[in-house]
This record gives C-alpha cells, structure tokens and sequence, in this order.
C-alpha cells in the first residue's frame, strides 16, 4: 500500500492550520507540521490538541522561510519510508480532497511530480483577490521561462507532490530558503528533465492573510528568476549539452549585438554631425535586428517545444 506523506510549513497559521490538518489526514497517512517560529503558536496548538498520532510536530529554533521548514519536513518524511510526499500550505488555500488528484499521475507512472493549477477555471479564478492574481500571472510567465517548464502554468503554486525516490534526487541545499523555493525546486527538477504533470485543484481564499505578497516580491523575483535564466541556459545548452538551440541562441546574441553597435553608432554620428545616416546603412541596422529576432523567436520555441517532448514519459 502507498505511504503518503504531507508537510506543512507554518507562519501564522492558527485555527486553520489545525482544520486543514484533520481533514489532510482523511487522504494521508503521516502529516509533518512545521512551525517556523509562528507568532500564533500553531505547532503548540496542535501539540495540545491531541489531534492525531500520525502527526508530527518541528518547531524551528528560528524562523527559516517557507523553504527551509519545507525541507526539514521533505528530509524527516523521507526517512519515514513515505513512496510520495506533498508539500501544502498552511492557510488552507489548497483543498486536501485534492490530494488523491495530485497522486494518481504518479501512481500511474505518468509522471514524477504534480503541481497544482488554480488557472483552469475562469469563474474560480476571478474569486482570487487581484492583486494575488496580477502577482501570480506575472511570475508565472517569468518562472516558465526561467525554469523551462513552459508547460506548468501555475508554478509559484504552493501544492506541489514528489515521488520519494525523485525528491531523493534534488539538491536541496542550493535552493532557497524563503518564498523563491517554489521557483528553485523547479529550476533543479529541469536539470534533470524530471517530468511534472499540471492537475487541476480548487483554491480558498477565505483566509485574507498570506505571506506572500506577490506585488512587493515583483522585484526581487524579477531579479533572481533572471539569475536563474542564464543559469537554466548555460547549463542546459552549453554545458550538459549543445543542440539546435544552443546555435540559434548564439546567432541571435552576435547579430543582436552587432545591431546594437551599429545602432549606437548612427545615433551619434547623427547627433555630432546633424547629417542622417544614408538609407543602406540603415538597411544594415534594419537587416541584423530582424535576423537576430528570428533567431531568438527559434530559440524560443526550441526551448518550449523539445523540451516538453524530452520530458515525456
């Protein structure tokens, strides 16, 4: 019989958390909950609670991120023999009726991990507050490219599922602590072309409070999914491999920047001398910006196309 596994991370969860808990356990057969220095005491109300025997209670010394307490809760399930371990959060956002969905692909061997989609239904969708919802279609697009699951919509989703021996896989120690794990558990998933299927889950969003603001984390996000971009292509395109791809991106970058130069030039050339640059060598200018598009619109559907059909199973 399949042993399941839950952890869950917890900030400022309360009353909520202890909910969710009993009704995970009605499709779990071990629950983790972690309590990352939460000010409301969450772990201890469960503690006190008596709530099950099959949960069991971290408490971080000090607070380490949803990241850092989802991975002492993946380390301390994986040694319990657990065949598939799911990751959800404490607010109560993702349904736990949900949870055989997330496990089935697995079962059937169609897939190594599930991740939630909250971006298949419409009428649920616009129950999201907006500016979750601005937030979360912005990194979205950003992580699909910085990751090279281009065929995961929802990838800043919190309810996300393992098979052990998969997770057994992944380096934990080079993702982030705080919000940005999401985002980096795939980056590492990629480099080993793990396949991650979408399933489709309901959303609550009755709970106001979340962690997670996805507006004020926009920059940061921005700047370490662009760290995790020339990472993802040099690894995958110049060092692990080199393919198709890996051409096209290279084309693209020399005629961009010999377009770029000549671009700079007749710009001031023309302001010192006030004469217009003549039509030929505009021509030029024209000629290698479009073809360095063309390229970097190859590399693109390169990178989206092969790479889901690599990680086919």
């Amino acid at each position: 019989m399949t042993k399941i596994g839950v952890v869950i991370p917890c900030f400022m969860g309360g009353d909520i958390t202890l909910k969710l808990i009993s009704d995970v356990l009605n499709y779990a057969d071990i629950v983790v909950l972690v309590d990352d220095k939460c000010p409301l005491h969450t772990g201890k109300k469960v503690k006190e609670s008596n709530i099950n025997s099959k949960v069991h209670i971290i408490f971080n010394e000090r607070n380490m991120g949803v990241g850092g307490s989802t991975k002492r809760g993946f380390e301390w399930l994986l040694k319990k023999d657990c065949q598939i371990i799911i990751k959800m959060d404490a607010d109560y956002q993702m349904n736990p009726s949900d949870i055989p969905k997330m496990c089935n692909p697995i079962l059937k061997n169609e897939c190594d991990s599930t991740k939630g989609n909250r971006f298949t239904n419409f009428e649920k969708l616009i129950k999201m507050p907006k500016i979750r919802l601005i937030g979360n279609v912005f990194l979205s697009y950003l992580t699909k490219f910085s990751t090279g699951y281009w065929e995961i919509f929802d990838p800043t989703n919190g309810f996300i599922a393992f098979n052990a021996e998969t997770l057994r896989e992944i380096n934990f120690s080079k993702t982030d602590n705080r919000f940005f794990f999401e985002t980096e558990i795939l980056f590492r998933c990629a480099l080993q072309n793990i396949v991650i299927k979408n399933v489709s889950i309901d959303a609550n969003y009755f709970s106001n409070y979340s962690s997670l603001n996805p507006l004020k984390e926009i920059y940061p996000f921005l700047i370490k999914n662009i760290k995790l971009i020339v990472k993802r292509i040099i690894y995958q395109y110049y060092i692990l491999d080199f393919n198709v791809g890996s051409i096209e991106l290279f084309l693209s970058l020399i005629f961009g920047i010999f377009a770029f130069i000549i671009g700079i030039y007749l710009f001031i050339v023309s302001n010192i001398t006030n004469v217009l640059a003549s039509a030929g060598t505009v021509s030029i200018f024209i000629i290698l910006s479009i073809i360095g598009i063309q390229f970097f619109l190859s590399f693109i559907y390169y990178d989206c196309s092969t790479k889901v059909f690599l990680r086919k199973k």
